[in-house]
């Protein structure tokens, strides 16, 4: 593998890239006026006040006055109720008819905190359905995804270096057929082509959530070059510092070569429906320097 065949490898992951954790509207309850009856996956059923939504918790005020933080993976059902007469307490005798928008947004499946990607490399999750994201890598790197279905997530992208011919396009679909709360599994195909060559790399990934108050997601999968015959093992985890910042470690590694691939640690900073990655991507190839690796997404 010489250089330039090392940096089109790293430009090939970028189209698996599907960005961050999704983040959840708030634009329809009242937050602190909002009143529900909330259902864990725990078989847990209590009555509180919404106070606060964040990308992986929602805060709320129970019936005896108690702040209480509830992941959202961890959430089976939403009903808005009537508001209690005392907002202070929580309490409610009455039910409200569902409000179907509302309760849609806050169910929030344990899909909707989960990272589609690491800092490059992609997790199993799939991008939400009918959810539109642009995030741009690099500076000159941009890309685009849609969701389909919870399961289908379809990638296109270029590179864009300004007074240079050397472009490269690309395109991936991701197939999730299996998304629980624990385990997701995906496999998928990424195109790309410059002025010069073609690349085609089917690939097969498996993320697992070993738990925590925010989950914490270990990745693992392989794909292959099929121009040069190669094939590569990617892995890596994010480790959930707090409900806005995630640690991130990734790798990449050549199977025929050991020489060939990179590690890369980061952060992830999540602001609303905003995300921005920060990290290092560390070659593992003879002649090649460390540099940084900046990029940012939106969920629109």
């Amino acid at each position: 593998m010489n250089s330039k065949e090392f940096f089109v490898g790293i430009l090939l992951c970028i189209p698996l890239i599907t960005g961050s954790a999704h983040a959840q509207d708030t634009s329809h309850p009242t937050l602190g006026t909002s009143c529900f009856r909330i259902e864990t996956k725990d078989g847990i059923i209590f009555t509180a006040v919404l106070l606060d939504m964040r990308p992986d918790t929602l805060v709320f005020r129970s019936t005896e006055g108690v702040v209480v933080h509830i992941p959202s993976a961890s959430l089976k059902e939403m009903v808005k109720i009537a508001l209690p007469e005392d907002e202070h307490t929580g309490r409610s005798s009455e039910e409200a008819p569902v409000v179907r928008e509302d309760a849609e947004e806050l169910k929030a499946p344990s899909r909707a905190r989960h990272s589609t990607s690491l800092l490059i490399i992609p997790t199993a999750y799939p991008e939400p359905a009918n959810r539109f994201r642009f995030g741009l890598y690099e500076v000159f790197f941009p890309t685009a995804s849609y969701g389909f279905a919870d399961v289908v997530t379809a990638t296109v992208g270029m590179s864009v270096f300004p007074l240079s011919d050397d472009q490269l396009y690309h395109g991936t679909v991701k197939i999730s057929p299996y998304v629980s709360e624990h385990l997701a599994l995906a496999v998928g195909w990424s195109l790309a082509r410059d002025l010069v060559s073609a690349y085609s790399l089917p690939f097969a990934v498996a993320t697992l959530n070993l738990g925590g108050p925010h989950g914490n997601f270990v990745t693992a999968g392989v794909f292959q070059s099929l121009s040069n015959n190669s094939t590569y093992m990617m892995g890596g985890a994010e480790l959930p510092l707090s409900c806005d910042i995630s640690a991130i470690l990734e790798f990449v590694l050549s199977v025929d070569s050991r020489k060939h691939g990179y590690i890369a640690p980061g952060t992830r900073f999540k602001t609303g429906k905003f995300n921005i990655d920060a990290g290092v991507i560390l070659p593992r190839y003879d002649d090649r320097y460390w540099f940084p690796w900046i990029g940012a997404s939106v969920l629109l």
